[in-house]
């Protein structure tokens, strides 16, 4: 596990408060147990979508909806019904951080308002040309939980050539021909 996969919440004090049970997803538990002065309190089934974004957590004694969250394709929230500290999860199983307004996906973090990262992308161009895009616009069919994903299929496949051909280039006073090797 790693810092986008908490097993665990502690309070200020380091007192237990939530425990997290990954089973189906790599990146967003099933399930979420609840503690009060050390002794569970609750267990809830954490229910998200083909993203992994969490849509709703409900108590698995008594079955009720303790949080709804709808989101739009860029990860805002459309409906929330509940609190957001119910649990962490946000938009495609990041981590949502209530302070910044921002969801983390491991090596950045992604703003929902623009539906764009924060930061440049880690990779460079291999990610495309656009270093702030998230997933090549395209955040409905591909996920990307730790902020370096290439999007795929990739958004300008023609710009990123093995082999360019060589550039040929005269010089003004010479007709000799000088090759020089095109790099993108």
């Amino acid at each position: 596990m790693n810092q986008l996969e908490p097993v665990a919440e502690l309070d200020g004090s380091g007192n237990l408060v939530a425990q997290f049970v990954y089973a189906s997803k790599p990146h967003v538990p099933d399930y979420m147990i609840r503690y009060s002065g050390g002794l569970p309190v609750g267990t809830y089934r954490l229910v998200s979508d083909h993203i992994g974004s969490v849509r709703l957590v409900v108590d698995v004694d008594g079955g009720g909806v303790v949080q709804r969250i709808d989101y739009d394709e860029f990860g805002n929230p459309t409906l929330l019904a509940g609190s957001w500290d119910v649990q962490p999860f946000g938009f495609a199983g990041g981590l949502w951080d209530a302070h910044a307004q921002f969801v983390r996906f491991g090596a950045r973090d992604l703003d929902s308002n623009t539906g764009r990262w924060t930061t440049k992308d880690p990779v460079g161009f291999i990610g495309g040309l656009n270093l702030y895009s998230y997933l090549g616009g395209d955040p409905l069919n591909q996920t990307d939980a730790s902020g370096f994903a290439v999007p795929s299929p990739h958004p300008t496949p023609c710009l990123f050539l093995r082999h360019p051909p060589p550039l040929q280039i005269r010089h003004p006073r010479r007709r000799k021909k000088w090759r020089l090797a095109a790099s993108i």
